[in-house]
């Protein structure tokens, strides 16, 4: 089994989004000062993965952190920014039933 096989990250249900693992934002629906969220700033390319401030990023805006709002910046709140929280989805898989009605009766 894959849980067999975890690394350092966990198993590949642990750290694969792609397997049920993966990042969620958090704080859940956070947005910066200007009501920015995470999709805008990873489609924006404002953050990296890696937690730095990306290509799309104005150098006369600031820096990230001057937008956070409680405290808790993109860099911190963001998996498109390197941050948010551990997430696990749990796949529900149905498998369809066939019913057969028997024949009565001859043909």
């Amino acid at each position: 089994p894959l849980e067999a096989q975890a690394g350092s990250m966990g198993s590949a249900f642990d750290a694969c989004c792609g397997c049920g693992g993966g990042c969620a934002d958090s704080p859940p629906g956070w947005v910066d000062t200007y009501g920015a969220g995470c999709e805008t700033y990873e489609g924006n390319e404002w953050c990296t993965p890696e937690g730095a401030v990306g290509a799309g990023w104005g150098a006369s805006w600031g820096s990230i952190e001057d937008f956070a709002v409680d405290g808790v910046s993109a860099l911190a709140a963001c998996c498109a920014c390197g941050a948010g929280a551990p997430s696990k989805v749990v796949a529900t898989v149905t498998t369809p039933t066939r019913t057969t009605t028997p024949l009565t009766g001859g043909a």
